[in-house]
């Protein structure tokens, strides 16, 4: 068993590329394109951060492969300095992934690094978590998708969750109540001074633009939050374009026209689509515990009922959620931790 180190910008990097399909892994999560433009050294991330990607061979073949990276710009908490382990792609071998793990957090260690966590995929605006449960559900575009041996496999590299989020199948009927219920709340108590307007998808780069101040405020308190600039911001969701559209997406702002919250969901597919997955509701902590949290919904809840498609409601965090009212989530996803 050989591990190779592989640093950004080198021409060797490409292996790193290549293990997924080495080792027949599907990149529902992280299209190859994609991947590529993140793990370059002209990504804006690596103007605040570094990273280093490992890659294991055994017995001549490729068995896995790992990136470590540590975030300048990462909100520490109590004392600790937490570096990230992510793009994970295992065989089914706790020897490969156990040496993957143990270089990345030995470059880590080197780094100053007391504790890592993963799977974080640079940051949380570029994918994280790993799937621990429904692994009979079909996947859908953006979410964090893998074999189900990859949870037992960093048990036994000594990592234990530190924090899971859910996601649901949600059924036409179920849809439909809830838009009711939204809009029947939103109408007992409407606020003046607000507007709910649609989303431009076909300028959405603009849009990103006029987003990203209130959802960097926003997303502030959110696990593995880091500042990140506009231009990494606007990569982070840009690639969503070609599924979403203006019905799906509104936009919270009171008469001086300063943004208070969004929401957004997009197609499982740029045609033919099949089903709705609700990605990100997000408002500023002042309205959260208000009405406005129906009238900002309400209008998602009604264009998806609208269509009687089925809906994902997509990685809720820990916690009581709308969702709840429908069963037990069908999926469940980590982020997994472990003290050097």
């Amino acid at each position: 068993m050989q591990i190779q180190q592989l640093n950004l910008g080198t021409e060797e990097f490409g292996v790193f590329h290549q293990v997924p399909e080495v080792l027949g892994l599907d990149r529902n999560s992280i299209p190859l394109d994609l991947e590529q433009a993140q793990l370059s050294p002209d990504n804006p991330f690596f103007q605040h951060a570094e990273g280093c990607g490992f890659v294991c061979e055994k017995e001549g073949k490729s068995s896995g492969r790992v990136f470590a990276s540590l975030d300048q710009n990462l909100h520490q908490h109590d004392g600790q300095l937490v570096g990230h382990v992510g793009y994970f792609a295992f065989a089914e071998d706790t020897a490969s992934a156990e040496a993957l793990l143990r270089a990345a957090e030995e470059w880590l260690k080197g780094k100053g690094v007391t504790h890592v966590h993963g799977p974080v995929n640079l940051n949380i605006f570029s994918g994280y978590r790993v799937q621990m449960s429904g692994f009979d559900t079909s996947p859908f575009p953006g979410e964090p998708r893998n074999p189900e041996y990859y949870g037992k496999l960093l048990e036994e590299a000594g990592y234990e969750v530190l924090a899971t989020w859910s996601s649901w199948d949600l059924p036409p009927d179920f849809v439909k109540s809830s838009a009711e219920y939204f809009k029947k709340s939103a109408s007992q108590s409407p606020l003046p001074g607000l507007a709910i307007r649609k989303g431009d998808v076909r300028q959405l780069s603009e849009e990103l633009q006029r987003l990203y101040r209130p959802t960097m405020e926003i997303f502030s308190s959110n696990y593995g939050f880091s500042q990140i600039s506009q231009d990494e911001f606007l990569t982070a969701f840009i690639h969503l374009q070609p599924l979403m559209e203006a019905d799906l997406f509104h936009i919270l702002a009171d008469d001086s026209g300063k943004i208070g919250g969004f929401v957004f969901a997009y197609k499982n597919a740029p045609t033919d689509h099949t089903r709705i997955i609700f990605h990100t509701a997000a408002l500023l902590e002042k309205w959260r515990a208000t009405p406005v949290v129906y009238e900002l919904a309400s209008p998602l809840w009604e264009t998806a009922a609208a269509t009687g498609l089925p809906v994902i409601g997509a990685l809720a965090k820990e916690g009581k959620t709308t969702y709840d009212r429908s069963g037990p989530p069908s999926r469940t996803y980590s982020v997994v931790a472990r003290a050097l």
